[in-house]
């Protein structure tokens, strides 16, 4: 069901906040020393609380986060850096999202990466809009890789699609022909290796809101054709 109803729209951002909230706690929560099992525990103990569970979610860190653009949680040590993945399910609706967190200073290695790829996400996220298709959104996110030095960067991972009651009711690619319409949520998930960008949107007729945003979040904001479109820095932790 790519279009969806008011009811189902105030459900997902609904969720959306709920589960952004949650996931902003736990990155501010977990302690250098946890396992990624022991964050992921965490995370789900704080979902369960609101009633919320998960389709997909996992926490990786350190090297890992570098050598996997999805890696599974394990039991490992956490040092300095960890990703949060997150497809919250609430009567049936999903939201994505990704969020990052790190021990100390950013490495300027990282701290490059992760704002190059808040242009790519932005942009992205600005072309996804009614008249297009997500075969088009496809060849764009594909351009928008070269244009800012990353050429290859899309055969890494899958790019991410349409969303609502399933994670992704598709991967796209160069041929899924399916217009974008107003209604549609869609969840793109660029990356640089090392860095990930994701969120839920809902298209609306004159812009694409966030649906997975939480204000206390920090944030980078991109101006992109004359829209500013803020993208989820990676959080500093001081201990």
């Amino acid at each position: 069901k790519y279009i969806l109803d008011d009811k189902e729209i105030e459900t997902l951002k609904e969720l959306g906040i709920k589960t952004s909230v949650i996931v902003s706690r736990v990155c501010g929560e977990i302690k250098k020393g946890d396992s990624e099992f022991n964050g992921l525990a965490l995370l789900h103990k704080h979902l369960i609380d609101e009633g919320i569970t998960s389709n997909v979610s996992f926490i990786g860190s350190d090297k890992r986060i570098f050598d996997y653009r999805h890696p599974i949680t394990t039991f490992k040590k956490i040092d300095n850096y960890f990703m949060v993945v997150i497809c919250s399910e609430f009567k049936g609706l999903i939201a994505s999202m990704s969020r990052s967190a790190y021990f100390g200073k950013i490495p300027k290695e990282i701290e490059e990466k992760k704002n190059i790829l808040a242009k790519i996400d932005a942009e992205i996220i600005q072309h996804t809009r009614p008249g297009k298709t997500y075969a088009e959104v496809f060849k764009f996110i594909k351009n928008t890789y070269e244009k800012f030095g990353y050429k290859d960067e899309w055969k890494h991972h899958l790019q991410g699609g349409p969303l609502g009651y399933s994670p992704r009711y598709f991967l796209a690619n160069e041929f899924t022909d399916v217009s974008i319409e107003v209604g549609h949520a869609f969840a793109w998930n660029p990356t640089v290796r090392g860095t990930k960008s994701e969120d839920t949107f809902l298209v609306k007729e004159d812009f694409n809101e966030c649906l997975t945003y939480d204000k206390n979040w920090p944030s980078i904001e991109i101006k992109t054709s004359g829209m500013a479109i803020k993208r989820p820095d990676i959080l500093e932790r001081k201990k």
